[in-house]
């Protein structure tokens, strides 16, 4: 059949200026050459010509007619590749029967079958009885036999191992070629004459479901696509159509009066903000040096300020609940519950939906008005923009929005998805008190060996700083930690936030007084390794040494179950050479600063094994399209030295800990990443060089002097700045295997 595109081939254009201009048309523009499929089509012409070498053109505007013969044959080449029957193998055949009457129990049941198939109710019965069988009321084909992983997410199961589909399951599967229908002159249970069964054709599918229980052909085609691409897709409570007159009716008339009050507030209310502008009784300056209209000087106030005055339109807090939702009307009414393929999903138990869909005909519906969209949107849950990606990235807030709904805009079978959503502009405030990074580790337990001083001590200040819901502080020493716990709270620690056990070591030894800062006498608090005391809501300690992990190993996996960023921090110096160190100092050195990482990295990894292995069944979290965010990831940061990758006198023992710490933060970033599926531990190192902690009191002047001019910032670096370092490794997910410098440019000299 002719097209308009062989019409203008018949008559081509005697402009050489139009035919310039359609010869360099794009080629993608062009009618698409099918004759390829010739090669792959069985029942193809062998004299039919195949597809032209790369480079030969056979559609120049001509009166050759040779365009319209190429057409033709790729045409016919489509219909060739069209036409070929696909064959199922009679083990992988699945049979499904139309029930035009809907769902019903096996004759056996109740009822029968009636002559043309169809299953005849039970004697009385109004309805099909799908209420009693536990399937759909709207389902009108069952198969008996159920094979492959299609129905792992279709199909409803009744009391007789019957899987009931639903008109666009069916048609679905019908057109992959994964099911037959049959016209079935047998009874529900599968038995009765087969050889009068019939098979039903596409046509004829699509001619007794399309247009059933509210399935469009709109409806089909966003099934369709988003099933071929992997989704999953349930039809949401609003698929019926029908509507409660009554209720629209009544919810019409009042819309009028709320609308009225509405408008009158409103307009009350803009006008007291601007009076009240405008006779600020603190603003009393002449008009010639003071404000104008309200406004403070630019001198004085502040840009927020400005902003602030010039916030002069009221507008929606979309936390705020709202009232009962007004009825939607077709078509925007949500239509489907869409899963993404990662989503693990349970017909029983189906989770939150990833997107949810309404299906709107381009060529019969027009533009919805706000009235349309806001009732839409009211009848989907409040999901505000929650998520580790979403507090970070503004404009990720405002598409997810607190709530959303996606509009599938079919023209005539070709689909375009438009997500609308109410953004919450007013809670995006882009003036004022900028995003503090107090929150970047939200919720984050940290445990932070040799955290009672030190580096461990600033990164333990830091992380609380950017708000960690608790940290750990692991020591030798429990007075050290006390002290460390003090000074993090800011305030004295009394018995009263002690455990039972510390408030007997209290009472013993009465010494609250001798717990401040002032007194000369210290107090020696003993506790045996592995002891845990909860501070306070967000600092706890854990007694023990690190280089003897195997005295209190139970306890230390114990308190490692919920950590999600460790700090390998503890560390000690002896410093001499290498023939005068003695086996017992090196002993030391060695499981101290590097054993005890080892040993506390792999009560971490224990402990995401067994967090996997309880949590296996349970669905997760996934990151997308629909504002959903994987949980942060856990994070290993070990303290090395610039002695590692920098030789020195005197430290021969400590370097080579210290350089197994960056062999440990790559390996344990490789092997976590293939042994722990489904979990993201990350392992990075910081690399300090001199900084001002107490293993560089024993320093002389003349020493500390010319050490520092060997530094090309000449000076000596911040705890503080190791713990800025740590708070971006522990915060960004995609540092790993990141070895950071610190030491103001040494390296390099």
């Amino acid at each position: 059949m002719a097209d308009a595109d062989e019409d203008l081939i018949f008559h081509p254009s005697s402009s050489s200026h139009d035919s310039a201009i359609q010869v360099e048309n794009d080629l993608s523009d062009e009618t698409q050459d099918f004759r390829f499929l010739n090669n792959l089509s069985l029942i193809s012409d062998p004299s039919q010509a195949s597809i032209p070498r790369r480079g030969e053109k056979d559609f120049e505007p001509n009166s050759t007619l040779l365009q319209s013969d190429a057409l033709a044959v790729s045409r016919q080449a489509m219909h060739n590749a069209l036409s070929f029957p696909r064959l199922h193998h009679p083990k992988n055949k699945i049979i499904g029967r139309y029930v035009p009457d809907g769902p019903a129990p096996p004759p056996t049941a109740s009822g029968g079958f009636s002559a043309t198939g169809s299953i005849t109710a039970a004697p009385g019965a109004k309805k099909p009885l799908a209420s009693g069988i536990g399937v759909p009321a709207d389902a009108c084909v069952y198969v008996v036999n159920p094979k492959g992983q299609h129905f792992r997410t279709m199909g409803r199961a009744d009391r007789w191992n019957r899987i009931w589909l639903l008109p666009e399951e069916a048609l679905y599967l019908l057109e992959r070629g994964s099911l037959e229908i049959w016209w079935s002159s047998a009874g529900p249970d599968g038995n009765g004459p087969d050889e009068l069964d019939i098979p039903m054709s596409l046509q004829a599918a699509y001619t007794c479901l399309i247009g059933r229980a509210g399935l469009t052909l709109e409806r089909f085609s966003v099934y369709s696509g988003l099933r071929r691409g992997g989704y999953v897709l349930v039809r949401a409570p609003s698929w019926d159509e029908r509507e409660d007159d009554e209720v629209r009716r009544a919810s019409i008339e009042e819309e009028p009066s709320i609308k009225a009050g509405g408008e009158h507030s409103g307009l009350m209310e803009y006008f007291g903000r601007l009076l009240r502008l405008v006779c600020n009784a603190n603003e009393t300056a002449s008009a010639v040096s003071g404000p104008l209209i309200g406004l403070a000087r630019l001198m004085d106030d502040t840009t927020d300020d400005i902003y602030h005055r010039l916030s002069l339109i009221p507008c929606e807090d979309p936390s705020i609940p709202d009232p009962p939702a007004r009825p939607t009307s077709p078509p925007f009414r949500l239509a489907y519950h869409v899963y993404k393929p990662s989503t693990p999903f349970r017909k029983s138990a189906p989770p939150e939906p990833d997107f949810r869909i309404a299906v709107v005909n381009a060529r019969t519906t027009t533009i919805p008005t706000l009235s349309q969209l806001r009732a839409l949107l009211e009848s989907t849950p409040f999901d505000p923009p929650r998520g580790e990606k979403l507090d970070r990235q503004l404009y990720m807030r405002l598409r997810h929005g607190y709530r959303n709904v996606i509009l599938a805009i079919v023209d005539q079978g070709v689909v375009s998805f438009l997500r609308f959503g109410d953004a919450g502009f007013s809670k995006e405030k882009i003036f004022g008190d900028k995003a503090k990074p107090k929150d970047r580790l939200r919720e984050r337990i940290c445990m932070i060996t040799g955290g009672s001083s030190g580096i461990g001590l600033a990164i333990a200040e830091r992380f609380l700083q950017e708000g960690a819901k608790r940290v750990i502080l692991v020591g030798r020493s429990y007075q050290r930690l006390l002290k460390a716990a003090n000074y993090l709270g800011g305030v004295v620690v009394t018995p009263e936030k002690l455990d039972q056990a510390t408030q007997e070591d209290w009472n013993v030894n009465n010494g609250f007084s001798e717990f401040q800062e002032q007194e000369q006498t210290e107090v020696s608090l003993e506790k045996k390794p592995g002891s845990f005391a909860a501070i306070s809501e967000t600092v706890s300690l854990l007694v023990g040494d690190v280089s003897s992990v195997d005295q209190w190993e139970r306890e230390l996996e114990s308190q490692m179950e919920n950590v999600d960023v460790l700090v390998n921090a503890a560390g000690i110096s002896i410093s001499n050479i290498l023939p005068r160190t003695s086996h017992q100092d090196i002993s030391q050195m060695l499981a101290t600063n590097l054993e005890g990482a080892i040993l506390t990295s792999r009560a971490l990894l224990r402990a995401c094994v067994r967090s996997r292995l309880r949590n296996r069944d349970e669905p997760s979290t996934t990151a997308g399209l629909g504002g959903r965010c994987p949980p942060p990831s856990k994070c290993v940061i070990n303290i090395s030295s610039l002695l590692a990758v920098k030789g020195g006198t005197g430290a021969i023992t400590y370097a080579a800990s210290k350089a197994g710490l960056l062999g440990l933060t790559r390996s344990t970033a490789v092997e976590a990443a293939s042994s722990l599926k489904g979990l993201v531990v990350r392992s990075n190192a910081i690399v300090p060089g001199y900084i001002e902690t107490s293993m560089i009191e024993h320093f002389s002047d003349d020493q500390v002097t010319r050490l520092k001019e060997s530094i090309p910032l000449k000076r000596f670096g911040d705890p503080q700045e190791v713990a800025d370092a740590a708070v971006f490794l522990a915060e960004n997910e995609y540092a790993n295997n990141c070895v950071l410098n610190l030491d103001g440019g040494l390296s390099a000299v």
